[in-house]
C-alpha cells in the first residue's frame, strides 16, 4: 500500500512538472535562465527558449541557442554544446544565412567529436553536405558526405573493438583510469584516417579561400562607402556655398530693387510736373502769366525812372 502511494505521488509530481513545462513560454525560460546563478540551469533554460522560438522566430531562436552553446562551452559539456550549436545553425538556415549556418554546423560537429558522439557529428556533416549541394558546390557536398560516412564507420569500428576492461565510451582510458594512446589497429584504419585528414585539410583550405574572398569583398565595400561619404561631403559643401551665393544674390537684388523704386518715384514726380507744364502751355494761361509778368516789370522800371527824374529836377531847382 505504501509502495503504491509513493508511486502515485511520484506520478503526480511528474505530470505536474510536464504540465508546467508545456505551459511555459520562451520568455519564461529566458527569465528563469537570467535569474539563475547555476550555469547548467542557464544552459538548459536558454536551450529550451531556443527550441520554443525556432518555429516562429528563428532570429531569436538562433540568439538563445548561441547563449546555450556559450554556457555549455564554459561547462565543457560537449554533448550539449554540439546540440546547441546545431540548433543555432538551424536558425540561421531558416533565415537563409547559409554561410553562418554552415559555420555553426561545423562547430556542432567539432563538439560532437569531442564527446565521441559520431552519430551527431555525421548528422551535422549531412546538413553541411545538403547545404553545399543546394548552393551548387558538388565537390564540397561530396567531401562532407564522405566525412559523414567516415564518422559512422568509425563508430562501427569502435563498437567492434574489444575494451578488455577499458572504458567502452573512451577507448583511450584503460583499466584503473590509466590513459593509453589511441592507435590504429590495422593498416586499413590508418589509411582511412589519412584520407579523412586529407579531406579535412582540403575543406580547411576551401573555407580559408572563401573567407579570404569575403574579407576582400568587405574591404572593397568599405572603400566604396568611404568614397561615397567623401562625395556626399563634397556635395554638401558645394550646396552650402551655392546657398550662400544665392543669399548674397538675393540681398543684391533687394538693394537694386530699392534703388530702382526710388528712381521710378523721382521719374513719376518729374513726369507729373511735365504733364502740368504741357497742360498749361496748351491752355494759354502760361503765356498770359508771362506777358503779365513782363508788363509788371516794365511798369516798375518806368516808375523807377520817373522817381529818378523827379529827384534830378528837385536838385536842379
Amino acid at each position: 500500500m505504501l509502495r503504491f502511494f509513493r508511486m502515485s505521488f511520484a506520478l503526480v509530481l511528474l505530470l505536474f512538472a510536464v504540465a508546467t513545462a508545456v505551459g511555459q513560454t520562451a520568455a519564461d525560460y529566458i527569465k528563469q535562465g537570467q535569474e539563475s546563478s547555476n550555469r547548467r540551469e542557464r544552459m538548459s533554460f536558454y536551450y529550451k527558449a531556443a527550441e520554443k522560438y525556432m518555429a516562429s522566430n528563428p532570429v531569436e531562436g538562433s540568439k538563445w541557442a548561441h547563449q546555450a552553446y556559450l554556457e555549455a562551452a564554459e561547462l565543457k559539456d560537449n554533448v550539449m554544446a554540439s546540440r546547441a550549436a546545431y540548433l543555432n545553425a538551424e536558425g540561421y538556415a531558416k533565415q537563409s544565412k547559409f554561410s553562418d549556418a554552415k559555420f555553426r554546423y561545423n562547430r556542432g560537429k567539432e563538439s560532437a567529436l569531442e564527446a565521441q558522439d559520431y552519430d551527431f557529428a555525421a548528422k551535422s556533416l549531412d546538413k553541411m553536405a545538403n547545404m553545399a549541394r543546394s548552393e551548387g558546390n558538388a565537390k564540397e557536398a561530396n567531401t562532407y558526405a564522405q566525412q559523414a560516412k567516415d564518422m559512422r564507420n568509425r563508430k562501427k569500428d569502435m563498437a567492434g573493438t574489444p575494451t578488455t576492461g577499458g572504458n567502452p565510451i573512451n577507448p583511450t582510458v584503460g583499466t584503473g583510469g590509466q590513459n593509453r594512446p589511441s592507435t590504429p589497429t590495422n593498416q586499413a584504419e590508418l589509411n582511412q584516417l589519412r584520407e579523412q585528414y586529407r579531406r579535412q585539410v582540403e575543406q580547411f583550405e576551401s573555407d580559408k579561400q572563401r573567407l579570404s574572398g569575403d574579407i576582400s569583398l568587405l574591404q572593397r565595400e568599405k572603400e566604396q562607402l568611404n568614397v561615397g561619404m567623401m562625395q556626399l561631403r563634397q556635395k554638401e559643401q558645394q550646396l552650402n556655398e551655392q546657398t550662400q551665393q544665392a543669399q548674397q544674390a538675393v540681398v543684391q537684388k533687394d538693394q537694386q530693387l530699392t534703388s530702382v523704386t526710388l528712381q521710378k518715384e523721382e521719374l513719376d514726380r518729374i513726369a507729373i510736373k511735365k504733364q502740368e507744364l504741357v497742360k498749361a502751355l496748351q491752355s494759354g494761361k502760361l503765356l498770359d502769366s508771362i506777358a503779365y509778368a513782363q508788363d509788371r516789370q516794365e511798369q516798375e522800371f518806368l516808375l523807377q525812372k520817373s522817381k529818378s527824374f523827379r529827384n534830378v529836377l528837385l536838385l536842379i531847382l
